[in-house]
């Protein structure tokens, strides 16, 4: 009888530890699946050509501090390592996706850059998007402010 204990606890502990490398945390299921940003992957890209810009801003102007593009002009995206939505001069947070349209949203603090978008893709390419920027400017005393809003839709 004891012969036979021993042999179990061995037994016991010889299998437990080899299921507990082969079971791996939950944390790692989560960034695996991670990985995927609603029907986009990390390194995805795609051109869209922009079909028009709004400007809401007191001067009629886009501020310098803002991604500036024509009216025709293709713009190369692309999904970042952490799902953002990525382009010339700009990076948008992913936020999450409902039905096929992909949302983005970065920045809080209105004195700078604020970016969102939402970009509508099923499978395949994604067949239309649409970027704004907001951005609040002080100049002083004198000149005051200016509110800034560009929206870019492809």
């Amino acid at each position: 009888m004891k012969t036979l204990l021993t042999t179990l606890i061995i037994a016991c502990s010889a299998v437990l530890p080899i299921s507990s490398v082969q079971a791996a945390p939950a944390a790692e299921f989560v960034e695996f699946a991670a990985k995927k940003y609603g029907n986009f992957k990390a390194g995805d890209e795609f051109t869209l050509k922009v079909k028009n810009v709004t400007i809401v801003s007191s001067n009629g102007k886009i501020h310098p501090k803002m991604p500036t593009f024509r009216k025709g002009q293709n713009i190369k995206f692309k999904i970042g390592k952490k799902g953002e939505l990525t382009g010339s001069g700009f990076s948008i947070n992913y936020a999450y996706i409902t039905g096929d349209v992909h949302d983005y949203l970065s920045g809080g603090d209105p004195y700078k850059l604020i970016g969102s978008a939402k970009v509508t893709k099923g499978t395949g390419k994604p067949k239309a998007a649409s970027v704004t920027f907001n951005l609040v400017v002080i100049s002083g005393p004198i000149s005051g402010f200016g509110s800034y809003q560009v929206t870019y839709t492809f």
